[in-house]
This record gives C-alpha cells, structure tokens and sequence, in this order.
C-alpha cells in the first residue's frame, strides 16, 4: 500500500465478518488479516454485495475490491449470482479476483450445491470472470499461497496506474437508454481493460454500466460471452491469456497484446506477452505467436484441434519476427472439407491422411522440392 492508500478487511463464511473498517494504519490492518480463521461454508454473492454495497457507498475516492476466493458459492442468503454482479456493476467499485484452486476430483460425485461438485467449480470460474469484467478486468490465477504476493503486487501496481478518459456525448442520455463505450488504442501491443457501457438511471445519475444479462455456464461448462442487453449474444469465448507453450488447443490466438499480469516478453524489440483466444469460427487468420525458446525463435501460437493451415499470411495484430527473412507472421486455417492441399509441417487433423506431396503457395518453405501434402480423409 502507498502512504494515502486505505483499506477494510471482511472475510466470510457462513457470515460476514468486518474485521477491520477502513484505515490507512498498517498495523491495524495486519492484526485483522491474523485474525481470518477457515470456518463453515462460503457465502461469496453476499460478501462481495455487503462490502460494495454497503462499505464503498458512496464511495470516499476511488475504490477497490481484492477477493480472495475460489468462487464457490454455497451459503449465501441474501444475494444471487445475478444480483450481486447487478451490485458490482452499478457502482464505481473496481473488483480484482484472485482465484484459489481447490477444486479436487473426488471418487464420491457431491450433489450440485454442494460446493464440491463439478458444475459448482464451473459457476464459480464464471462467477469470477464476470466480476471482474464488468470493471474490464481479469481473474488472477492462484495455484499456491506462493502466487500470492505477485497477484497483490500486479494488483497494486495496476491501480496505482489508470488513465481517466471523458467524453460529451452528442445526444443527450436518456432514462434507461444503454449507451456503449469501446476503447481503444492505435498500439496493437497495449491492452485496454475499461468499462464498456453505461446508463442512466432514474433518479437522473449515470451508472457507470449498462444493465447486462448475468448468465451462469450452461450444462456443457462453456462460458458465455457477458454482452450488453441490446447486442446480439455470441457462442464465442473471448479472453486474454499470458503467453504460454501450454495454451489450449482448441481455441485460437487472434491477437497479441500487453498485460501487467502475464511475465516480461524476453524477445528483442517485442513487448507483447499475452494472447487473446477464442474460439475458432471457419476459416480464421492466427498469430503464429514468436517467443523465445531456450535460445532460439518458435511459432508458439497451437493450431487449433482439428483444422489445417493452408498458408501464411500478415497480420497487424500480430508480432512479428526476428527473422529479416520471414515476413509473415500469422497463419491461414480452417477445418478440413474432404481432399485438401495444407502446409506440411502440421498435424493432420484425426480421420485424415497424407496421400501426395505438393507446391503449396504460401506455405513456408521446406527441405526439397515440395513444401505441402494433399489430404484426404481415411
């Protein structure tokens, strides 16, 4: 904390606690953080509600939330998924989650509710994310008590540092009209988190986020998109990642950025570090996704499960590499539609074999005469 930061602690389980109501004495600060003890359920919706509600309100300055949770959601009274994130949203409150993983496979499956079943550890992530994008933010991973001290430190470091941007609209809001805000920044590199809509509301203040749908996973564990109540909803599941050779193979990285919560880019001259995936639609043009690599420059970006590159191709969203002699930097994939020409190089896609070699253009080049195979399927 700097020396004007204040700060309560609450902590909940089957009750909220305030241990400490606000105060910028540090020591006073640390006995009530001694004084958590773990003890009964967890009642998430209703905490979250109280302190936004009934401890930041109105709020002295800037305020903000650090939740310390997995999520899970089983004795909460008062609020709901829906209502608490209602709360969030209609106030000024920025809420930064930092996310436990206890989540635990168990040889008894435990009724949904529970808070030890699967589907309650799929609402929780959900819970968590839309949280923390009504203020345009991010979860912050925690595996271990020894991630702590980086999330806070990431936490601190990006509230201590936030531009402020206004605007006069140029027609007058009116009551209940969503009005949305996109911002955006002409560096490919940078990544904006900011409030995306606003409103106003009936006694004539504006809220700082439209009214939104709050909707839990479905029973196929996919997270829906969070969406203005006037825009058509999407299947596609959008987020940032930090860079990373574990990135999931089933979505595909569309755009490279910077995040204050992913590790330094060690590459030259290239200050990305983080990737947004989301889910393949068709045809698609992917990052390749340069990192260094024990010394050495690799593609890092997977192909998505199932699709095929066709060529390679530019993209401004992308990073590009080191290499003087390779001008490309993103790839061109789809899914496969019977007998097809790909780059070689790739993994087929699974009921698909290799059945000649051919001049592929656009494909990267390759040892000997042929740099792609025609496919077909089995």
């Amino acid at each position: 904390m700097h020396v004007n930061d204040r700060a309560l602690v609450v902590s909940f389980s089957d009750q909220v606690k305030v241990l400490s109501e606000i105060t910028s004495d540090h020591e006073v600060l640390k006995l009530a953080i001694r004084k958590v003890r773990p003890e009964g359920n967890s009642g998430v919706y209703d905490a979250l509600s109280f302190v936004v509600t009934r401890k930041l309100q109105p709020p002295p300055e800037r305020t903000a939330v650090i939740l310390f949770s997995d999520g899970v959601d089983n004795d909460s009274s008062e609020a709901t998924f829906e209502s608490s994130l209602e709360k969030i949203a209609s106030t000024q409150t920025l809420v930064f989650p930092i996310q436990f993983n206890t989540y635990r496979a168990r040889s008894r499956v435990a009724p949904e509710g529970s808070g030890f079943n699967e589907k309650d550890y799929a609402r929780a992530d959900e819970y968590l994310h839309q949280a923390a994008g009504l203020s345009g933010l991010g979860v912050y991973p925690a595996e271990n008590i020894s991630d702590l001290e980086g999330a806070v430190a990431k936490i601190i470091d990006e509230l201590h540092n936030e531009y402020s941007v206004g605007y006069y609209p140029r027609k007058p809001l009116q009551p209940n009209e969503n009005r949305r805000v996109e911002v955006t920044t002409k560096f490919p590199q940078l990544v904006v988190r900011s409030r995306t809509s606003y409103a106003l509301a009936p006694n004539g203040t504006v809220t700082p986020i439209a009214r939104i749908g709050f909707t839990p996973p479905n029973e196929s564990g996919a997270k829906p998109s969070m969406r203005n109540s006037n825009e058509t909803k999407s299947a596609v599941d959008e987020r940032w990642i930090c860079k990373s050779t574990n990135a999931p193979t089933n979505l595909v990285v569309v755009k490279e950025g910077f995040d204050a919560k992913c590790p330094k880019s060690k590459r030259l001259n290239d200050e990305t570090n983080a990737w947004l995936i989301r889910r393949p639609q068709g045809n698609e043009v992917m990052c390749k996704g340069f990192m260094e690599w024990q010394g050495r420059e690799l593609a890092g970006a997977p192909i998505p499960s199932g699709y095929i590159v066709t060529s390679a191709t530019t993209s401004l969203a992308c990073s590009k590499s080191k290499d003087p002699e390779d001008t490309t930097n993103a790839w061109i994939i789809r899914r496969p539609s019977g007998s097809d020409r790909v780059c070689k190089g790739f993994p087929l896609p699974r009921g698909f074999v290799m059945v000649s070699e051919v001049v592929v253009p656009g494909c990267p080049e390759t040892p000997g005469e042929f740099n792609g195979w025609i496919i077909r399927p089995k």
